[in-house]
């Protein structure tokens, strides 16, 4: 649907700051030496959304999408972090107004 999505924790700041402007920047970036750095900038409206029955859809929809990162969590996670993820989440929707990208890599020398 041309938009990003993250989440967070409920009670995070980012989520009451959101709240109070939702004007945002987000900037995706790669590479680890000046001509290997690739980015792209998305400026938009972030919204917040808190209904956890919606959030933890959302949540297990990106989990499907991503296969690739099951191989990095934990089967099984220790009492302490599971109750940190057990809390409420939001998912911040951004909807792009402009995107900018950049690739060093296709600089020449």
């Amino acid at each position: 649907d041309g938009m990003l999505v993250m989440h967070t924790m409920l009670a995070s700041k980012k989520v009451q700051y959101v709240r109070d402007q939702p004007l945002v920047t987000c900037v995706v970036e790669s590479g680890e030496q000046y001509f290997q750095l690739k980015a792209v900038l998305v400026m938009g409206t972030c919204e917040v959304i808190d209904d956890q029955t919606v959030v933890r859809a959302e949540i297990e929809r990106m989990k499907a999408a991503k296969p690739l990162y099951d191989d990095l969590r934990a089967k099984k996670l220790p009492p302490h972090l599971e109750r940190h993820y057990a809390k409420p989440r939001a998912l911040l929707r951004v909807t792009p107004h402009s995107v900018t990208t950049w690739d060093y890599g296709k600089i020449r020398v």
